[in-house]
C-alpha cells in the first residue's frame, strides 16, 4: 500500500507531547468473530484489530492500526507454520511478525472476500474471492520472506464458506456441499465430492487427529482417516439451530447463537444458554472451550462459563459523539452510550456472565434504529433518535461518570396517540435556548420546537406557499434565524418574542440555486455567518446578511463565466453526509465510504483534494458517522464504522500566551526519525535556535512551523547536524509582543 499522506504514525496522544498529524485509534474488542489456539496464548479479532491473550497471566495485547496494521474491518486470523499471524480481511491480507511485532507482509490483490487461512505441505493457502471468481491463493515463503504465489480459481462454485486440512487433503465447503482434493497432485478444477453418501446441506466441518466431523441440518457425520464414513449424531430438533462445530481429542463441541453443546456419539448434551449472547466462535482443547462472542471472549472450563472482558467501550460503531465540558468523550449508537473511562449504559439486555472489569449497566430506554442527531449543551446531552418506542429526543444530565434522564420530547402533539414509535431527525438549540426539531414521522406537523416544558408544532403548510421537507436539517445562523428545507429550495423563520406566542413571525423561500434543482443533504452557518449547504452535486455557500425580507448577499462559489461551480464536485455524498466546523472555522465534511473532505477558511482543500482516508492517513476506517473538535488541545475525534480515531490538526484555538509552550522530546537525540516539536506557539511567531553564547545556529522557516506547533531535526542552517551540548530557543510573537526563551538538551549520537 502506498502511503503518501504526510501526516505521522502516533505514538501517544494521551498526554499533551503529540505531533500534528498523528493519529491514535479508540476501539472496541466486543465482537469476536474469529479465534487461533496456540500452546501459551490465543488470538481473537473484532473488525477493528486482534489481541494477544496470554491465558496464563490473563493478559491482553491488542494489535490495530496504532500499531502498524494497514489493512481494517477483519474477519480470521490464523498462526502459520513459522508462528506469524495471518490477518483476514474482505479487503486484503496481512502478515504480523510475532517476533518483530510488526507487519512483515501485506497483500492487497483484488480480494472481494475472504472466509479462511491453512497451513499445507510448508505453504499457507487462503480462500477468497478475488476478482469476482472464488478459489485458493497460495503463499510461499523463501529466506523469511513471503511471497503471493499462485490463485487456483474454480469457474463452476459460487463460494468458499470454510477450508480445512485433514488427512493429506484440503476440504473446502462450497454451496453446502464438500469438495477435496491435493493441489500439489491435481488442480482446484478436479477436484470432487468424497462424501457422496451425504445427501443434505453441510452447514460446517471440524477435525481432530482422528476424524472430520461434519455438520448437516440433520445429521453429524464422521470421516475417519481410512476415508470410511458413519453417522456421529441424527434426529435431534438442536441440530438446525448449530452452526460451529469444534472438535479436540476425541471431542466433540458445538454452538449455536445462544447456546453451547457437547456431542457425543449418538449423545447431545447442552452445557450452556444466554439468549442475550451472540455465539460467533468456538475453538477447543484438552481442558478448556474458548468462545468469541458479541461480549468479547469468554470460556467454558468445569461446568462454569467464564467472560473475559476487560473495560472498553460498548460502543464501537457510534452514531454520534461529543465532548463534554470537562473534555470527557460520548460515545452513542442504539445500542447505548459509553463514557470515556469507560463507563457504559446498555439500552440492551445484558448477559448474565459478564466479567467484573468491564462497567456496564443498563438503561431503560429504546433508542430506536439509529441516533440521528446529538446536541451538548451545559451539562446536558441531548439526542434524537429514529424509531424509538421512548421518544424522538431523550436529554440527559451527566455528571461524572453518572447518566440520568432529565427530559423526554415528543414530536407529536400528544404523547399517548396511536404513535408506537417517535422518529426526529434533527435538533438545534437557538439563541433563546429553544430546543427545535424536524421529523419525518408526523406529515402533518414536520416542525416542533420546545421551551420551558411546553412545545409548539407547526403544520407543513406553515411556510404559506412552501411546504417544509420532513426529516429537514436545521441550522440556526448568527441572527437568531431557523433554516430548513421546503419541497421547492431553502426556508428561512425569523420570529420575536416567546416562540410559543411569538409577537412576530417571517417566513422567506429561497433557492438552493436560482433555475436548478439540487438535492440538498445537510446544513452549517460559519462564524462569519455564511450558510453552507452540501447538495448531492457538492458543496455550495450563501453569504447572508441581516435583512429577514432579503436575507441572502451572495450565493457561489461562482465560475468567471457566471455559473455556480461547488467544492467536492467529484465525491458521493449522501443523506448521512455531515458539516462539521472546526476551531478556526474550517469545513469538515464526512462521507460513509471515502473518509473525511476538508475546505479551509481560505476555500481552498486541506490538505489537499483527496481529503483524509485510511489510505492516505491511520484513520482507522473511511465510514464516517460524525466529527467533533476539542479546541484547546487541537483535536479531532472522528466516529466510525470501526471505533473512534483521534487527530492532531493545526486547528486550535489562537494562543496568545507563551505558558503552554512544551519541548519534546527532551532530551533531543540525534540523528532521529522524529523531530523535536514546540508545541503552544503563539500565533505568527518567529523561532530561532542559539547556542548558550547567542550565536543563530538554526532560524525556523514557514514549512517548520504548522499552526500552534514547530519543528526542528537538528540541523544548523548548512544543513549540518549540531553537535550535543545545551541550547536556546528564542520565541517571539509580534502579534501579541510576548517573548520567551527556552533550555534545549541535544544528544549526538
Amino acid at each position: 500500500m502506498i502511503r503518501n499522506f504526510y501526516f505521522i504514525l502516533l505514538f501517544n496522544l494521551a498526554s499533551s507531547q503529540v505531533r500534528i498529524g498523528e493519529f491514535q485509534s479508540f476501539s472496541s474488542y466486543l465482537n469476536i468473530y474469529d479465534i487461533e489456539l496456540s500452546k501459551d496464548f490465543l488470538l481473537y479479532i473484532s473488525n477493528s484489530g486482534f489481541i494477544e491473550y496470554d491465558y496464563k497471566e490473563k493478559f491482553n495485547n491488542a494489535i490495530s492500526v496504532d500499531q502498524g496494521l494497514t489493512i481494517n474491518d477483519l474477519n480470521e486470523i490464523h498462526i502459520d507454520i513459522k508462528g506469524n499471524y495471518w490477518i483476514g480481511s474482505n479487503n486484503g491480507i496481512m502478515v504480523w511478525g510475532k517476533e518483530e511485532k510488526k507487519l512483515k507482509a501485506e497483500f492487497e490483490i483484488g480480494i472481494e472476500k475472504l472466509t479462511g487461512f491453512i497451513d499445507f505441505n510448508n505453504l499457507i493457502y487462503a480462500s477468497v474471492k478475488l476478482n469476482g471468481q472464488w478459489g485458493l491463493v497460495e503463499f510461499i515463503y523463501n529466506d523469511d520472506k513471503i511471497y503471493y504465489r499462485d490463485f487456483y480459481k474454480r469457474n463452476d462454485i459460487n463460494d468458499i464458506s470454510k477450508i480445512i486440512e485433514f488427512n493429506d487433503n484440503i476440504y473446502i465447503i462450497s454451496s453446502n456441499k464438500i469438495l477435496s482434493g491435493n493441489p500439489f497432485k491435481e488442480h482446484i478444477t478436479y477436484w470432487a465430492n468424497p462424501l457422496f453418501d451425504i445427501n443434505d446441506d453441510v452447514v460446517d466441518f471440524s477435525s481432530d487427529e482422528n476424524s472430520l466431523f461434519i455438520l448437516t441440518k440433520n445429521a453429524i457425520y464422521q470421516l475417519h482417516s481410512d476415508n470410511s464414513t458413519s453417522v456421529f449424531f441424527e434426529n435431534n430438533l438442536s441440530l438446525g439451530s448449530i452452526k460451529l462445530l469444534s472438535a479436540s481429542s476425541n471431542n466433540l463441541f458445538a454452538i449455536s447463537d445462544t447456546s453451547i453443546f457437547q456431542i457425543n456419539k449418538n449423545k447431545l448434551t447442552h452445557l450452556f444458554t444466554d439468549p442475550s449472547l451472540v455465539f460467533n466462535d468456538i475453538k477447543s482443547d484438552s481442558e478448556v472451550l474458548w468462545l468469541g462472542t458479541d461480549y468479547g471472549l469468554a470460556k467454558y472450563s468445569n461446568s462454569l462459563y467464564e467472560n473475559l472482558l476487560f473495560n472498553q467501550a460498548l460502543i464501537n460503531s457510534s452514531d454520534i459523539i461529543e465532548i463534554s465540558n470537562q473534555g470527557q468523550l460520548i460515545l452513542a449508537s442504539a445500542k447505548g452510550i459509553s463514557l470515556s473511562g469507560w463507563n457504559n449504559y446498555s439500552t440492551q439486555i445484558i448477559p448474565a456472565f459478564i466479567s467484573d472489569n468491564f462497567n456496564i449497566s443498563k438503561i431503560d430506554y429504546d433508542f430506536g434504529k439509529k441516533i440521528s442527531k446529538s446536541i451538548f449543551n451545559n451539562s446536558t446531552l441531548y439526542l434524537s433518535m429514529i424509531e424509538s418506542s421512548s421518544a424522538g429526543i431523550l436529554s440527559f444530565d451527566i455528571i461524572g461518570n453518572e447518566l440520568n434522564l432529565v427530559k423526554r420530547y415528543y414530536p407529536i402533539e400528544s404523547q399517548n396517540s396511536n404513535s408506537s414509535e417517535y422518529t426526529v431527525e434533527d435538533i438545534v438549540i437557538d439563541s433563546q435556548d429553544n430546543l427545535w426539531a424536524s421529523s419525518s414521522g408526523n406529515y402533518n406537523y414536520p416542525l416542533s420546537v420546545f421551551t420551558n416544558n411546553q412545545s409548539r408544532y407547526f403544520p407543513a403548510n406553515s411556510a404559506q406557499n412552501n411546504i417544509i421537507r420532513r426529516g429537514s436539517p436545521l441550522v440556526v445562523d448568527n441572527y437568531n434565524r431557523l433554516w430548513l428545507f421546503s419541497l421547492n429550495g431553502l426556508l428561512m423563520y425569523k420570529y420575536s418574542g416567546n416562540i410559543l406566542d411569538p409577537q412576530s413571525e417571517k417566513w422567506v423561500s429561497e433557492p438552493i440555486v436560482e433555475g436548478v434543482n439540487r438535492r440538498p443533504l445537510s446544513f452549517g452557518i460559519s462564524k462569519n455567518n455564511t450558510l453552507w449547504i452540501l447538495t448531492e452535486l457538492g458543496l455550495i455557500f450563501k453569504e447572508l446578511k441581516a435583512t429577514d425580507s432579503d436575507p441572502v448577499a451572495e450565493t457561489g462559489p461562482i465560475t468567471s463565466s457566471g455559473n455556480i461551480s461547488p467544492y467536492f464536485s467529484n465525491i458521493p455524498f449522501d443523506e448521512n453526509s455531515i458539516i462539521r466546523f472546526d476551531p478556526r472555522g474550517n469545513i469538515w465534511i464526512t462521507s460513509k465510504q471515502d473518509g473525511i473532505f476538508v475546505l479551509d477558511t481560505n476555500r481552498d482543500y486541506w490538505p489537499n483534494i483527496e481529503g483524509i482516508n485510511s489510505s492516505n492517513s491511520s484513520l482507522i476506517s473511511n465510514e464516517i458517522s460524525d466529527i467533533k473538535f476539542d479546541a484547546d488541545l487541537g483535536l479531532a475525534y472522528i466516529a466510525t464504522n470501526l471505533g473512534v480515531s483521534k487527530f492532531k490538526i493545526p486547528f486550535a484555538l489562537e494562543i496568545d500566551q507563551i505558558d503552554q509552550i512544551d519541548i519534546f522530546p527532551s532530551p533531543f537525540r540525534i540523528p532521529s526519525k522524529y523531530p523535536l516539536t514546540i508545541n503552544g506557539v503563539p500565533e505568527q511567531s518567529s523561532i530561532q535556535i542559539m547556542t548558550l553564547n547567542g550565536t543563530i545556529v538554526k532560524t525556523l522557516n514557514s514549512n517548520e512551523i504548522n499552526g500552534y506547533q514547530a519543528v526542528w531535526n537538528g540541523v544548523d542552517m548548512n544543513g549540518r547536524s549540531v553537535g550535543s551540548g545545551i541550547y536556546l530557543v528564542l520565541i517571539i510573537s509580534k502579534k501579541h509582543k510576548i517573548n520567551t526563551m527556552k533550555k534545549l538538551a541535544v544528544i549526538k549520537n
